[in-house]
């Protein structure tokens, strides 16, 4: 029995991530003998549980994604986050905003429509005018 050659690591990567691609595309990328390098960068490693809500960075938190759906879930990822945060820090801390994330809000301004008493004598006015006609 003849010993077999040591497949790099890359190699290896490589040939388990060409199993998540649909089977068209990777037949067609074993036709064509794409390089491994080229094949891994089709792919983005997302944490499970991200690193920020405490998931650790291990093989295990780990999934490889095309890049097209590991931003969709990043953007909810940092939602997630987002609202941790606020959450500890209104909830646990019981601390709001620092003063520099305070922000000053100022009311809207509202149209200039004419006050009730400026619309009655507006009306009153009228009146006279059509009552004298």
């Amino acid at each position: 029995m003849t010993q077999r050659d040591y497949i790099p690591y890359p190699e290896r990567l490589a040939a388990a991530l060409a199993e998540l691609l649909p089977e068209d595309v990777r037949n067609d990328l074993r036709a064509r003998q794409v390089p491994a390098k080229d094949v891994i960068a089709l792919f983005e490693a997302d944490h499970n549980v991200a690193v920020k809500l405490g998931g650790p960075g291990k093989w295990w938190n780990l999934t490889y994604m095309r890049p097209k759906f590991h931003k969709v879930k990043s953007r909810h990822d940092r939602r997630m986050i987002a609202q941790a945060g606020r959450y500890e820090r209104l909830h646990l801390t019981g601390t709001k905003r620092t003063e520099a994330q305070q922000r000053t809000y100022r009311p809207i301004a509202s149209r200039p429509f004419p006050t009730k008493q400026e619309r009655r004598a507006f009306l009153a006015k009228i009146n006279r005018k059509q009552s004298n006609e």
